[in-house]
């Protein structure tokens, strides 16, 4: 194994007429080209004199042989960075705006954002990654490398809006150039391994850390964040103590391995997820193409709610599958270890009075009638019954049944197969109806006359039917109200009374609509018709005077949840008119009340 010093005595032969170098454990390309030609911007001669590759950012295995053509004359001008990956909408303004698209080369001062449901990837020359989830927008100020060297507290990303997934490579013998992202809130520092940035539509920066080591910092006070934990840093504040991340979520009943796929020519990948923790409020599912989720197929959150989670519509392939957990202040833990998964296609065919198959991926073995796994397209079954296949990748486990057609003839020629269409994001299950119990107490305020003020109780049944970010409640309700001292001057109809106290019974049917999408606190607004028979003692009356009052109203509320239920808090406003020909005292004006509803 030769060593550094070995290495440039040989890379100034390089800079005449080419070498060869032997990878060393830990080697990056970027590193190579800083170590051969001084400048790691010249990473893409060493691509061009090395075709195969594949994708970047490559890995490379100890032992393989690079060539090192000769260093060109004059200084480098390559881009700082470039798009890696890009799904669905992605734009780069540099400066005129222009859909983004793999291999656009990025400079200093170029932005990059995302739409909705869109994601991007950006390699910079020393093979540092920037994740771009959807909804954000990035400005790259310059080479990661070249800005560390430069001006060491000058932010090499702006990140404003959106969050990103910063993964750093480590050259061989070397730390890596931390990566810095700054922020309207703070400014953080990715020193080593991956973590994840995320700006809210408050502008609080949010940093989660994954591995190795970073740091936020703002108003004069920086934290360092370990793996497993996260801090935030709101417009004006100081970052928060470290906190715990969600842990990964673990599987119940994993997804399969291997799917086939159907008519449409595509596959879908279910499993079941364990309980969440108690503070855990969504998941968050990704399918990639590789290991290291850089090119990204399928990117969904889901309400943790929902434990059966799908991978929809995956055309045929080899996939990595993984899925996190978002807690309810929004921080992202650490990832379930990524899945290999694949979409297969199994075709038969007649050939000499024998079913053999047209198989993808090669690598799919299967056990023919609960005989021993072989690859699938060394099979040769008899054409005149019917056979059972048990299918997996490379003859491990065998999650896939698939049952062969009786064949008699030769069939036709399979016509070819259209491109499957892009993957799309998995359907959200329907939620179930929620149903409660309510008790609450508080007080009433009615204006007939002047304000008097009285206690108030509130018994009702609910359902709440969900929609999206919204529900629809109804409810049953039963009240009470008591206004023991009716200020001077009311009316009965119009007529004055005097003093008088009066009680009323009634029911009431509110109608709300709830807003879901913060958290705990749910808020609601909706009418409130209902019916209440009063029973008024009036001054000077020997005899109470009954009536029915017709009430139409008002409510608006929230709910926080707690325990097995929420508290809940409640103003209702009202107007009425009285049934019949018996005069009462009016209901008109308000009520407030603190409750708890009780879910199942």
């Amino acid at each position: 194994m030769a060593s550094c010093g070995s290495f440039f005595a040989a890379s100034a032969h390089a800079q005449q007429a080419g070498t060869t170098y032997t990878v060393q454990a830990g080697d990056t390309c970027a590193g190579i080209s800083q170590r051969a030609y001084g400048d790691a911007r010249l990473v893409d001669l060493i691509h061009g004199a090395n075709p195969g590759m594949g994708p970047s950012p490559h890995r490379l295995a100890p032992g393989r042989q690079l060539v090192l053509p000769p260093k060109p004359a004059g200084k480098a001008t390559g881009p700082d960075a470039k798009l890696s990956s890009v799904r669905n909408k992605v734009e780069v303004q540099r400066p005129e705006a222009k859909p983004g698209k793999v291999d656009d080369p990025l400079f200093r001062g170029n932005r990059v954002g995302t739409a909705d449901a869109s994601s991007a990837s950006v390699l910079f020359r020393d093979e540092t990654v920037l994740q771009l989830g959807e909804r954000t927008l990035v400005v790259i100020l310059g080479d990661v490398n070249a800005a560390a060297k430069k001006v060491g507290t000058a932010a090499d990303t702006t990140l404003v809006s959106g969050a990103l997934r910063a993964r750093l490579a480590a050259a061989a013998g070397k730390k890596p150039a931390p990566v810095v992202v700054a922020t309207k809130s703070a400014r953080t520092t990715v020193k080593a391994g991956e973590a994840k940035v995320h700006v809210d539509p408050k502008h609080a920066t949010r940093l989660s850390v994954y591995g190795g080591s970073s740091s936020i910092a703002a108003q004069k006070k920086s934290v360092d964040v370990s793996p497993g934990y996260g801090s935030k840093a709101e417009v004006g504040k100081a970052p928060e103590p470290p906190r715990p991340l969600p842990g990964a979520p673990t599987w119940s009943a994993a997804p399969p391995s291997l799917a086939f796929v159907g008519k449409d020519g595509t596959a879908s990948f279910v499993g079941e997820l364990a309980a969440p923790a108690k503070d855990v409020v969504r998941w968050h599912l990704q399918v990639a193409n590789d290991a290291l989720f850089d090119d990204v197929v399928l990117d969904v959150v889901v309400p943790s709610k929902v434990r059966r989670v799908e991978a929809r519509t995956l055309g045929v392939g080899a996939y990595h599958l993984r899925v996190s957990a978002i807690d309810d202040d929004e921080f992202e833990g650490p990832s379930s270890a990524a899945m290999p998964v694949a979409v297969g296609r199994l075709a038969e065919r007649l050939v000499d009075g024998k079913v053999r198959f047209d198989v993808e991926p090669a690598a799919v073995a299967c056990a023919a009638d609960g005989g021993a796994p072989a690859p699938a397209a060394t099979l040769a079954l008899d054409a005149s019954r019917r056979h059972t296949l048990q299918c997996s990748l490379g003859g491990g486990s065998v999650p896939i049944v698939y049952e062969t057609a009786t064949v008699v003839a030769a069939p036709p020629p399979a016509p070819v197969a259209a491109p499957p269409p892009p993957p799309t994001p998995a359907a959200e299950p329907a939620e179930p109806i929620r149903f409660d119990v309510s008790l609450a107490l508080g007080g009433v305020v009615t204006a007939e006359g002047g304000a008097t003020v009285g206690p108030r109780g509130v018994v009702g049944v609910g359902m709440v039917v969900p929609a999206r970010n919204v529900a629809l409640g109804l409810r049953l309700e039963t009240f009470v109200d008591h206004v023991s001292d009716h200020a001077p001057g009311s009316k009965l109809d119009g007529t004055p009374i005097g003093t008088a106290s009066f009680t009323a019974v009634g029911v009431s049917v509110p109608l709300v609509l709830r807003y879901r999408e913060l958290g705990r606190v749910e808020p609601y607004v909706g009418v409130a018709p209902g019916i209440a028979r009063v029973s008024a003692d009036v001054q000077g009356r020997a005899a109470s005077v009954d009536s029915v009052r017709l009430v139409v109203g008002g409510v608006g509320g929230a709910d926080v949840t707690l325990g097995p239920g929420a508290v809940f808090g409640e103003i209702t406003w009202r107007g009425d008119t009285a049934l019949g020909s018996n005069p009462s005292p009016s209901l008109r004006g308000g009520a407030g009340v603190l409750g708890y509803r009780l879910r199942f």
